[in-house]
């Protein structure tokens, strides 16, 4: 499991599953860009991974579009949405680089939506007017959206950003520099302005919820045995929940069968000596891959402190001020255990190869939160694998006997993601991070979901969005689950949704895209979807029934 480690952010500032095919749902983009930038910028591009803009504005442009005809095909809803978009310089510090951030921009009370609604309850703007068939919030616009313009500029880039990519069929082969994929943040981002946010947050030292919504309402704390709806306005027990990782759940059936069908087995660190047990651990988003090199001593790195000084386990090696390394000879051929602090991740890494170490533990130091080692600056001459634990765990692996790890092990009934009834976690880190806790699902999933609150290489949201669709119908979103593709009226029995994946809306999204850039050759269109269609079918997405029906349709167009 390897994270890019760029936060997709929500800005802060129920029904059954299974429902009938209605109406796809309208998107629309309302351009805030000035001239000449964001989804404006003049800058020529080369087409790339099934994007044809020949223009930086053009091609963020279509991939936008693509994503909102993607979730149009999905959600049902007789009202149109409109999404304002925009690029802004997001923050892009060392440990926080925001990609992009949205929100619903009005949230109505359930007594509007329908007789008998309560009024402490809302949803978000587009939701209600899907739910009601009318337009709630009229003259105004459904969703917020905005984007990184900092991540392609030279001092965000020093900090491990490769700037964006803008394909429209995933990274590979493409995506050679591994730049964060503009299509999947927005895929994820108009999620979040659809519905998947929380009203239940901190504000200063404050816990509170500014009104029951339908994702406080699935949200269930472990910790009190309560779901986040059923907390008081302002609730100190509300914000211990929030700050438990691993210990607030959703409690949608269907979502959760999913997540069980999709989650890996969980792999442990297996210690030896001087106590035998199995750990958790998360990879490190830079290093070797082959984790096989953990495996031997485990050997504590040590810091040239001042004479009475406390050894601060930092491994830093004189970078940003800190002290050598003293104990460098001993760490040949062996796996070495750093204190997280000071430099980056991967300068630590560095540190301990250099002086011949096979792999690096990297523990953290605030209690009980899994730690994502994001790449940093030294990234790419890391050559060993790096890991990393939580504070506890750290604490376990270093002392005056040998520590000895005998490489990993399978939990057949623990799995990534799931806590131990199989509910999927939300992600509710021990320091609260506004924007980005318990509005996401938990960071530990694997393989990765959409709606995790960093970005990463493995999700493709152009063909499947892994449990999105059943936490939004228990969200109440009505769906077209089971609708199939129509191109032009002809219909493909392409399902719109077939068991997380996709392939129907892929279609519909694609269709309009070669309408859109054929400039009304036809028979350039019709290229442009057939070939797509081989190339879903390469995939595995189609079946020979499906790409001959679907094929059918497209000489209709």
């Amino acid at each position: 499991m390897k994270k890019n480690l760029l936060a997709l952010c929500t800005a802060l500032s129920l029904c059954a599953v299974g429902n009938a095919a209605h109406a796809q749902a309208r998107i629309t983009l309302v351009n805030l860009d000035g001239p000449n930038i964001g989804l404006n910028d003049p800058t020529p591009a080369a087409p790339i991974g099934g994007n044809p803009g020949r223009t930086l504005g053009q091609q963020r442009t279509i991939a936008y579009q693509y994503a909102m005809d993607t979730w149009g095909a999905l959600l049902s809803s007789a009202v149109e949405i409109k999404v304002e978009a925009s690029f802004a310089p997001l923050e892009c510090v060392p440990g926080r680089i925001v990609l992009g951030q949205a929100a619903p921009i009005s949230r109505i009370k359930a007594s509007a939506v329908s007789a008998g609604g309560a009024a402490d309850f809302e949803y978000p703007v587009a939701l209600a007017n899907a739910l009601a068939s009318r337009d709630l919030g009229v003259g105004s616009n459904d969703i917020l959206t905005n984007f990184s313009s900092a991540i392609d500029t030279p001092s965000c880039q020093a900090l491990g950003t490769q700037g964006w990519y803008y394909g429209l069929t995933g990274n590979a082969p493409f995506n050679t520099q591994e730049r964060a994929n503009f299509f999947n943040v927005i895929m994820h981002e108009l999620g979040h302005g659809l519905g998947a946010s929380g009203n239940s947050r901190f504000l200063g030292s404050l816990a509170l919820r500014l009104a029951k919504s339908p994702w406080d309402g699935l949200a269930w704390s472990n910790t009190h045995s309560m779901s986040y709806n059923d907390f008081s306005v302002v609730d100190a027990r509300m914000g211990v929940a929030l700050t438990k990782p691993g210990q607030t759940v959703w409690k949608g059936r269907a979502t959760n069968q999913m997540a069980a069908l999709l989650a890996d087995k969980r792999e442990l660190l297996s210690i030896t000596a001087p106590v035998a047990g199995l750990h958790e651990f998360v990879p490190a988003d830079f290093g070797s891959s082959d984790l096989s090199p953990l495996k031997g001593e485990i050997v504590l790195v040590s810091d040239a402190v001042g004479q009475g000084a406390v050894d601060t386990h930092l491994g830093c090696d004189g970078s940003d001020g800190q002290p050598a390394i003293a104990n460098g000879p001993t760490l040949a051929g062996k796996v070495v255990l750093i204190d997280r602090g000071v430099c980056e991740f991967s300068r630590k890494a560095l540190s301990a190869q250099n002086h011949g170490a096979v792999a690096v533990i990297i523990a953290n130091n605030v209690p009980e939160t899994p730690l994502l080692a994001g790449p940093g600056t030294a990234a790419s001459q890391v050559a060993i694998p790096v890991i990393t634990v939580t504070q506890e765990v750290g604490g376990l692996l270093r002392g005056e006997a040998a520590v000895v790890a005998a490489g990993f092990a399978t939990d057949a009934n623990r799995f990534y993601g799931l806590d131990s009834t199989q509910s999927m976690r939300l992600f509710t880190p021990a320091t609260y991070q506004p924007g980005s806790s318990f509005s996401h699902v938990d960071s530990d999933m694997t393989p990765d979901f959409l709606m995790e609150p960093a970005e990463s290489k493995s999700v493709r949201a152009d063909v499947a969005i892994d449990v999105a669709l059943e936490m939004f119908e228990e969200m109440g979103w009505p769906t077209n689950r089971s609708g199939t593709a129509k191109l032009g009226g002809c219909d493909t029995t392409v399902p719109v949704y077939r068991d997380s994946f996709i392939p129907g809306a892929n279609l519909v999204a694609q269709n309009n895209l070669c309408k859109a850039s054929s400039a009304n050759n036809r028979s350039q269109q019709l290229r442009c979807m057939n070939d797509h269609i081989s190339a879903l079918y390469a995939q595995s997405l189609l079946t020979s029934l499906e790409v001959a029906k679907a094929r059918q349709c497209v000489a209709k167009l």
